[in-house]
């Protein structure tokens, strides 16, 4: 009913908030909701300390305190040492996605460079080949097919190369799809599609014993 929570106060204002339950539920009408858990609970302190990461809040650490179990200066000193505990979780979630989002981005330029580096500079290649079998065409010669044959044969073997080049790069983007099957059929199809994307590597998988079903965690794993 949008009643002034201790926990958003201690959020916004940084600070520890300690305050007396029923005084707290008789001090606003739109606390009425929670008056009778409040009373069958039998809270009479509430403690919100907010979780600080570099002087930023994060989140605040609740606690209810029964009659009878008023807190002492050390269970507030133990509440602070959770909520650091739990800034400490928070920070190293947060390091853990930015640590994941700069390798996505990483992976992402790599795989950009080699579109330049490799792709591009065949296109170019074809390109070139492509004026010079135009040129060819165009000169009188007694026997154009003897002339333009062997750039014919070269134009297919940089479509091919280049073929295979974009091949790699897409396996590498999202490898074959392994989505309904058990993890044994899974790799079986991963290894296919690797032995036939690489000329020339033989590769043979052995299984011993029965494998788990894949669940979306594996088939990442196994994507990876």
């Amino acid at each position: 009913m949008g009643a002034p929570l201790p926990a958003y106060r201690a959020y916004r204002t940084r600070a520890k908030i300690i305050v007396d339950v029923p005084e707290l539920m008789a001090s606003d009408r739109r606390f009425a909701p929670l008056v009778g858990i409040a009373r069958e609970a039998g809270w009479t302190t509430l403690i919100a300390i907010p979780l600080m990461v570099r002087g930023e809040s994060v989140g605040v650490l609740t606690a209810f305190y029964s009659h009878g179990k008023e807190p002492s200066r050390s269970d507030v000193t133990f509440l602070e040492a959770m909520a650091d505990h739990g800034a400490l979780a928070v920070r190293t979630a947060r390091l853990l996605n930015e640590a994941k989002d700069k390798a996505i981005l990483e992976e992402r330029n790599r795989l950009a460079r080699d579109l330049h580096d490799a792709v591009s500079q065949l296109l170019f290649s074809m390109g070139l080949r492509t004026r010079a079998l135009q040129l060819a065409v165009e000169r009188p010669s007694p026997d154009r097919t003897a002339a333009i044959l062997p750039g014919l044969k070269e134009m297919q073997s940089i479509i091919e190369s280049a073929v295979d080049e974009m091949r790699s790069l897409i396996f590498q983007l999202r490898p074959v799809d392994l989505r309904g099957n058990d993890l044994a059929s899974a790799l079986q199809r991963h290894v296919e599609a690797v032995q036939e994307r690489e000329a020339g590597v033989y590769l043979e998988m052995i299984v011993s014993g029965d494998l788990p079903a894949l669940t979306p965690d594996i088939e990442e794993q196994v994507y990876r």
